[in-house]
């Protein structure tokens, strides 16, 4: 994958994007293995500040967000009330469902979240804590 570091937003962490596509439980697997998790968005400027890093490269990216029930959690165990990345009308009932950034479309909503089931295939970005020793 390509390594992306956002010093403006979030200098603790180093991005992996991963442009392989994947379902979500591999894209998890494949973070792991790197000593990381799916990245988990804090707020709208790490966001944006990704989205930039990578638009024009990939598109329609896996995020750390996913649900088994009706709560949406990100992958550090947070809900979205902490953060809530969605597009309007996401993310609808979608059960188990997983979250995808949609990067550059002029028909979507660009560089929000929205829903789909965990086996479609995606590009992913894995978020490698800095601050964790190996």
């Amino acid at each position: 994958g390509t390594c992306v570091q956002l010093s403006t937003t979030s200098a603790d962490s180093l991005y992996v994007v991963v442009s392989n596509k994947a379902t979500y439980p591999d894209a998890q697997m494949t973070c792991e293995g790197l000593r990381a998790k799916l990245v988990v968005l804090q707020n709208a400027e790490e966001r944006e500040g990704l989205t930039r890093a990578i638009a024009g490269a990939i598109n329609d990216v896996w995020i750390g967000l996913a649900t088994k029930a009706d709560t949406w959690t990100w992958a550090d165990g947070t809900t979205t009330k902490a953060y809530d990345p969605w597009a309007q009308g996401e993310p609808g009932k979608l059960v188990p469902g997983a979250a995808y950034l949609h990067i550059d479309d002029k028909v979507y909503d660009t560089r929000l979240a929205h829903a789909d089931a965990v086996g479609a295939l995606h590009p992913f970005v894995c978020e490698i804590d800095l601050r964790k020793k190996p």
